[in-house]
């Protein structure tokens, strides 16, 4: 077990490296179409003999009448979390340190788990010590330490709880005893599924790899017949495109349509798709990646999707309709700072078009 897992990330890894290094160089051909077919359903077998290996481990480490969890998330977008220290029932202490990309990463739908172990039913003490700043309009920093304290009670089977990083001086005015506010400061059930938003914060944080352990843990063995958490494919299918496996994520992709409720984050497994096409110059099976956006989404994508379309085009040495298309997007973005950079990238390649298309 713990041999194939680092045997199988260097060859998802170096794949998809080859793979992207060949489509740079060559026009695609059935030969090099059949190879990255084969090299996908590669790694498809293996993943999939991973999960069960996964699922067997979990099980045996952690039954599942006993299995808690224990999460952190930031509650607020301006805070920067630097450490934190969890106890346990007082006899067990985790610490863990945070770069501000993962602080940031955090605010972003993300949880992590601090300590997974094995609960008798009744109830456990858990305190969390943390410091951190708070990032001011002036740029100064603003340094909080906090702490909060709460007993839980297990109960048989698989439970977590997620401890919101909260200070006490950003709390609402009603304090955690009073009814009302326990749910929203304290601690949240596993309804949210904090599996999940420890995936994307994995993914946030560029560990594609865990990222993927951690959905293969969720989905259980190969034989589970469990209908999987809402959010599951979308992330299954933003995997699978990091790794470059297109059948497979696009089919992931299809059944996020059906049972996931996130438009903006499906939104971003059609670019994905989409982005390996190109890379891989199939262009028109691109275009067609990009027909299945959904409608909910377009605005908030606007620039992503003008800035591959128009990539696209041009490759394909339609200047004419990629200047179109680019002129429209940068005429209507919405002034935003954060989309600065993708709109110089809109602004050069519209000035490519132009030239090309004799403008």
């Amino acid at each position: 077990m713990n041999t194939l897992i680092p045997i199988l990330k260097h060859a998802l890894l170096t794949a998809g490296l080859t793979l992207a290094a060949a489509a740079a160089v060559a026009e695609p051909t059935q030969e090099q179409s059949a190879r990255q077919i084969a090299v996908a359903s590669s790694k498809y077998a293996a993943i999939q003999e991973l999960r069960d290996r996964l699922a067997q481990d979990l099980s045996d480490q952690y039954p599942e009448k006993g299995r808690t969890s224990v999460y952190i998330d930031l509650a607020l977008p301006n805070y920067i979390l630097q450490t934190i220290t969890l106890n346990v029932d007082q006899n067990t202490s985790i610490t863990r340190n945070y770069s501000e990309a993962q602080a940031t990463a955090l605010t972003k739908r993300g949880a992590d788990r601090l300590y997974r172990f094995n609960a008798k039913p009744g109830k456990h003490s858990l305190a969390i010590e943390y410091e951190g700043y708070l990032k001011r309009p002036s740029g100064k920093k603003l340094a909080v330490s906090d702490t909060l304290s709460l007993d839980i009670e297990t109960k048989s089977g698989s439970q977590a709880f997620i401890l919101p990083v909260v200070p006490k001086i950003l709390r609402p005015v009603r304090t955690l005893s009073q009814k009302g506010s326990r749910d929203k400061w304290n601690w949240k059930s596993e309804a949210a599924d904090p599996r999940l938003d420890l995936v994307r914060y994995l993914r946030d944080t560029d560990n594609s790899y865990e990222a993927l352990l951690e959905l293969l843990r969720v989905a259980g063995p190969s034989d589970n017949t469990d209908t999987p958490p809402r959010g599951f494919h979308t992330l299954l299918a933003q995997v699978y495109a990091d790794f470059g496996m297109r059948i497979q994520a696009m089919r992931a992709g299809i059944k996020a349509r059906a049972k996931d409720d996130n438009p903006e984050a499906l939104a971003d497994v059609w670019l994905a798709i989409a982005e390996l096409d190109y890379q891989r110059e199939h262009f028109d099976d691109a275009e067609t990646v990009l027909t299945f956006l959904p409608r909910d989404a377009l605005q908030a994508k606007q620039l992503a999707v003008a800035d591959l379309k128009s990539r696209i085009l041009l490759a394909q040495e339609k200047y004419a309709e990629a200047a179109t298309t680019l002129s429209s997007a940068i005429d209507n973005h919405n002034n935003d700072k954060k989309d600065n950079r993708t709109l110089s990238y809109l602004r050069y390649n519209y000035a490519v078009a132009l030239i090309k298309s004799g403008r």
